[in-house]
């Protein structure tokens, strides 16, 4: 039995990008905004339920926040070129305004019973490397012509 989590959740993130050309070549950006949620799942698991060590742990999604917002930022650099197309570095940040889930966790170990409960916040911070691939453009139509004209 695996000990590993995960957790499913869809966002739609509107925010406002601004770029600041450097030179030719390099660009600096910045993006501040927000997302909206929904997290349709709750998790949970049983590690060792009938041993004499057990840990069982439970993440409830509270049904009155199923939807909701998180604060998110970006900035970084591209370095963009007509051959072979644009290289970003940057980092972000995600803060929801409200927790992910309450965490119910349970330890026993031989008569030892250990509960807690709690809310599990989800923030984070990453780094960002991306690459798009070059623009490129074609001669005449981007249509072809059909059988029906």
């Amino acid at each position: 039995m695996s000990d590993n989590a995960s957790f499913i959740e869809y966002n739609i993130p509107l925010n406002c990008l601004i770029y600041i050309k450097m030179n030719k070549e390099w660009y600096a950006n910045a993006s501040l905004g927000i997302a909206v949620v929904y997290k349709p799942s709750s998790i949970g698991n049983q590690i060792n339920p009938d041993g004499l060590h057990s840990f069982i742990y439970d993440g409830y999604v509270d049904f009155r926040k199923k939807i909701s917002a998180d604060f998110n930022a970006n900035i970084g650099f591209e370095y963009r070129t007509k051959k072979s197309g644009f290289f970003y570095l940057g980092g972000s940040v995600r803060a929801p305004f409200s927790p992910l889930f309450i965490i119910l966790t349970r330890y026993q170990n031989q008569g030892y019973d250990l509960t807690t409960i709690d809310e599990l916040n989800g923030s984070y911070l990453s780094i960002d490397l991306k690459y798009f691939f070059p623009i490129t453009r074609s001669s005449g139509s981007p249509f072809k012509p059909g059988p029906i004209e």
